[in-house]
């Protein structure tokens, strides 16, 4: 088995250079080509739409990156309100009492209520 040494910081720097290039290469231009590459045969010969450049094609593969990342790991919760007869936003995870369950009176919310404060103002 041989050993790669690199010797000097010259060669560190540039073989460190040389890994990056590469790595973005692979993970970044060529998926980037093959989209546009993708895009241009079945959108723009087949259904005649518009044709995309390089470019294009890195802003379609970073969208369809940060889409696979958002659905199988999401790290951003986005707050749901339920919105009920009354007009009063309510919380999916808020803490219902017995008036809220009897349907007398819905459960108003913090955020409810700035919401109707500021409906009120404008």
């Amino acid at each position: 088995m041989q050993v790669f040494h690199i010797r000097g910081w010259f060669s560190a720097i540039v073989f460190i250079v040389a890994a990056v290039v590469a790595a973005l290469a692979l993970l970044v231009a060529l998926p980037s080509a093959f989209l546009t590459v993708l895009w241009n045969a079945i959108v723009f010969e087949a259904a005649k739409g518009p044709e995309i450049d390089f470019v294009q094609g890195l802003l379609l593969w970073s969208f369809i990156a940060v889409m696979v990342k958002a659905i199988f790991n999401p790290s951003i919760k986005l707050p749901i309100q339920i919105v009920q007869q009354g007009g009063k936003p309510q919380a999916a995870d808020a803490p219902k009492d017995k008036k809220a369950e009897e349907g007398s009176e819905p459960v108003a919310t913090e955020a409810a209520a700035q919401l109707d404060n500021q409906q009120n103002q404008g």
